[in-house]
């Protein structure tokens, strides 16, 4: 895992990655005052978010490159203010040559407002003591020995600094940097004794001489945590161990001890900003495949964003199955864990495969609004893969699923959610996560699946208030249904329920008569002739009708009773003597014996409520589509 750390990228590529996107100079609010190796040479302004006009106006300095002019090298990049040359006793930096015009510096009145000069520029006052003091201690580190002229430099513009800048005609402001520049012959020797200092000062754990555990290098090593336990104290030294705070021996080939040099430990380290820079706290490694930071691009810890980089390295590996790793942490990068997944496939495989427009009720379903939302679903399509499962998954959840995916505090999960919704998320979202991104595949294999719909179908059409609230419609149950019916092959024995919901298609096409074979056929016939029966209750919600007859049943032959007595009140239907398609289906249905219970029934029950209505019959064409559009 280390080994993947280490080598994931280069260090230019960590440099332009972090300094890119944590500079506040790439927001381009800032500027930075530059100070030539001759003093005596005028200092002038640059834009160090558009550093190519810059170069282009003064090729010069074409020389130092534009990661000396990357302020987050230089100032603070451990994080830790005490590693500043002399500490906070002088001028708050970790180098040589750059410095950032801190409120420290700034002049303030007796109501804590910045001092202004007659020109509106403000005042800044860089004390005497610390510029002492950093004179003092710059002396003292033999890593910058050899670069002393700077720290003159240094010392004769800061204090001759408002002789230099009077009234701040530079119009210097707060988050400003001042810039010194070494002899062009001495930019890469610096820059490296810079680099040396800051690992210096990040690795302060060493152990002993020997080769490293990763790159094999002969070299002072240090060692790294192993497994999923990590030392992220509070200076950030992430994963770096106190040799003395173990008892195991440092240089035995324990698994417990993994010692590296200094190159690859600030690797490690820079992996960590990082992680921390974007926000990453889910993170992904392929380990069968190669990556480039291109890869990378434009990807987050947001759970469809991972799907999104997961199908990018699916497509990269020629639309095969690969291993990796994901991290997970929490924001803070405290507490970090590893899992590893073998062979994710991003596209959903079933033996069973057919056109989710050939299900009967998909004819009845039309399209959701649109919301010109990136991804949203407003129809169902035969498309199967794990981005397109989730966004499906997503509408039954009220489109709160996918935020809360990898939540497991009830009390973190969105406030005004609906009590039921809320509980189902923290009881599903875990098993769901794990099939979307781990290829556990229990959510099919314990028939997880078909639980979650039907609770969630069974609320729905019980709680109408809980229908208002998340405004769910007719036509978004069916959306429900087709959703169910088109991932329900992917459990054992789905596929034959599928079969039996096609056979009974088959079965009604243009026949007046046909026999009930099974549970399946028997509980959507049912529902069809609620609906039949119900649909004559003019002035009243249909649903809640059904709703009111289906509440507190608990087995098949009660609900045969409540069929019937709907019959004895809704019977006055103009066509019902003559239907000979409803006499067939509801004395096939008073007669079939159930051996499924009501609950492994209810799905089909709806689905035939929910159908375009094979009883209705007049002369009057359309008008069923009519009545189910009123019913909503």
């Amino acid at each position: 895992m280390y080994n993947f750390i280490v080598n994931l990228f280069s260090e230019d590529d960590y440099d332009a990655l972090l300094n890119d996107e944590t500079s506040d100079q790439k927001i381009g609010k800032t500027k930075a005052l530059i100070v030539p190796p001759n003093i005596s040479d005028e200092p002038f302004v640059i834009d160090p978010a558009n550093l190519e006009d810059e170069f282009d106006q003064r090729p010069w300095l074409k020389v130092y490159g534009s990661k000396y002019f990357k302020s987050e090298n230089f100032i603070r990049p451990t994080h830790n203010s005490s590693n500043n040359i002399g500490g906070n006793n002088a001028l708050l930096s970790h180098s040589l040559t750059h410095y950032k015009i801190t409120d420290a510096f700034i002049d303030k009145d007796e109501n804590n407002k910045a001092v202004k000069y007659s020109n509106d520029n403000i005042v800044i006052t860089i004390p005497h003591e610390k510029i002492n003091n950093y004179k003092k201690s710059s002396a003292e580190i033999k890593l910058y020995a050899p670069f002393l002229y700077i720290c003159d430099n240094v010392f004769n513009f800061f204090i001759n600094f408002n002789n230099i800048n009077p009234d701040n005609n530079f119009d210097l402001a707060q988050n400003d940097y001042v810039i010194f520049l070494s002899n062009e012959e001495d930019v890469n020797s610096y820059l490296d004794a810079v680099s040396s200092y800051t690992v210096d000062k990040l690795l302060k754990y060493k152990t002993f001489e020997d080769e490293c555990d990763c790159c094999g290098l002969h070299d002072q090593l240090y060692m790294l945590s192993q497994g999923n336990l990590f030392d992220l104290q509070k200076d950030r030294k992430y994963l770096l161990r106190h040799p003395t705070r173990y008892k195991t021996n440092l240089k035995s080939k324990n698994p417990e001890n993994f010692n590296v040099c200094g190159k690859c430990a600030k690797q490690t380290y820079n992996f960590f900003e990082y992680i921390k820079a974007y926000k990453f706290y889910r993170y992904v490694f392929p380990t069968s495949i190669g990556v480039t930071s291109n890869d990378y691009k434009d990807y987050s810890s947001k759970p469809l964003s991972i799907l999104k980089m997961l199908n990018h390295l699916y497509n990269s590996n020629r639309f095969q199955a690969f291993d990796y790793v994901m991290m997970l942490t929490d924001p803070k990068i405290e507490n970090i864990e590893f899992i590893y997944v073998s062979n994710f496939d991003y596209e959903l495989h079933n033996e069973y495969s057919y056109n989710v427009e050939d299900l009967l009720i998909y004819s009845a379903l039309k399209e959701l609004p649109s919301k010109d939302k990136d991804g949203e679903i407003t129809r169902i399509g035969n498309l199967r893969n794990k981005s397109i499962f989730l966004r499906e998954l997503n509408l039954l959840f009220n489109n709160t699923l996918v935020g809360s995916l990898f939540e497991t505090d009830p009390s973190k999960l969105i406030k005004s959610l609906h009590p039921f919704l809320k509980l189902k998320l923290i009881e599903y979202n875990s098993v769901i996560c794990n099939y979307i991104y781990y290829q556990n595949n229990s959510l099919f294999e314990d028939k997880i699946f078909t639980k979650l719909f039907r609770e969630i179908l069974s609320e729905t059409i019980r709680n109408s208030k809980f229908r208002d609230e998340l405004k769910i419609s007719s036509n978004k149950i069916r959306f429900f249904l087709i959703i169910y019916y088109k991932y329900l092959s992917m459990e054992q024995n789905g596929g034959d329920i599928i079969t039996e919901y096609m056979s009974l298609k088959e079965k009604m096409d243009e026949n007046d008569s046909f026999k009930i074979e099974n549970d399946f056929e028997a509980s959507y016939c049912m529902g069809q002739i609620f609906y039949y029966l119900l649909q004559v209750s003019k002035g009243q919600n249909t649903l809640e009708l059904f709703t009111k007859y289906t509440m507190n049943v608990h087995d098949m032959e009660m609900l045969k009773s409540k069929l019937i007595t709907v019959l004895e009140k809704y019977s006055h239907n103009e066509y019902l003597d003559g239907n000979r398609k409803f006499h067939n289906m509801m004395s096939g249905v008073l007669a079939f014996e159930f051996s499924k219970s009501y609950d492994n029934n209810k799905i089909p029950l709806y689905t035939g409520y929910f159908d375009n209505n094979y009883l209705y019959y007049s002369k009057k064409e359309g008008n069923e589509t009519e009545l189910q559009e009123e019913s909503e």
